[in-house]
């Protein structure tokens, strides 16, 4: 696979559910001149729980970035090892801005539009460490806690649609016309009002999706 931009998030280094194998190998694959890692590269804020699939995630990580460009995009978990990923060589913005072909391009995190996230932070990680056990015990067929992931988030409030209205509308006071999120874990794509949304899901699911982007600024969601 080759393409001019790619683009991962929701990796959740140091989580039990971490698809290290399938990062691992899309990274040794893929040709690409731009790596964007669109929130969540970390999932804690400490690195105890790294195993050394984890261990060599970050070095290959690592050596990615000495020769090409790699930029995080800041989400809402492992924050306090953002030091650790400017050592390794990646850049971190808030939210990232680009132009590809006739295509302008904004990158989110996306949990800026999790109500909960912004005002219940610690309601939201008990629900996201619930939600961690069900799918470690589910790891195989993921049915089961997507079906549970989606119900949970549209009780929430945080659906992709929600997500995509107010990504939307952020898109367009920037000048963009396809803006892409992550933070639900939920991958989807959608027009609306001229503007191309693409939640790019997460490397935590299975199957795991991502965002390939090529020289013309054509960008697609992908998933392995």
């Amino acid at each position: 696979m080759s393409c001019h931009t790619l683009l991962i998030s929701d990796i959740h280094i140091g989580s039990k559910i971490c698809r290290t194998d399938k990062i691992i190998e899309l990274l040794k694959t893929a040709r690409f001149k731009t790596l964007v890692i669109n929130g969540d590269l970390f999932d804690t804020e400490v690195t105890k729980s790294f195993d050394d699939k984890h261990w060599q995630l970050v070095s290959l990580i690592t050596e990615i970035a000495k020769t090409r460009k790699v930029i995080l995009v800041g989400g809402n978990h492992g924050r306090n090892l953002d030091h650790l990923a400017r050592n390794m060589g990646i850049d971190i913005v808030d939210d990232l801005a680009f132009t590809i072909g006739q295509n302008k391009f904004l990158c989110l995190h996306g949990d800026m539009f999790d109500p909960f996230v912004t005002h219940l932070p610690n309601i939201t990680r008990a629900f996201g460490d619930m939600f961690y056990v069900i799918q470690h015990m589910n790891r195989d067929n993921q049915s089961s806690s997507m079906f549970i992931k989606r119900l949970s988030k549209r009780v929430l409030g945080v659906s992709s649609h929600r997500q995509q209205r107010l990504a939307t509308h952020h898109a367009l006071q920037r000048g963009a016309n396809i803006v892409i999120c992550s933070h639900t874990h939920l991958p989807y794509t959608g027009s609306k009002d001229g503007v191309l949304y693409i939640n790019s899901g997460s490397f935590c699911d299975n199957p795991s999706t991502y965002v390939t982007i090529d020289n013309s600024g054509n960008a697609n969601l992908e998933k392995v």
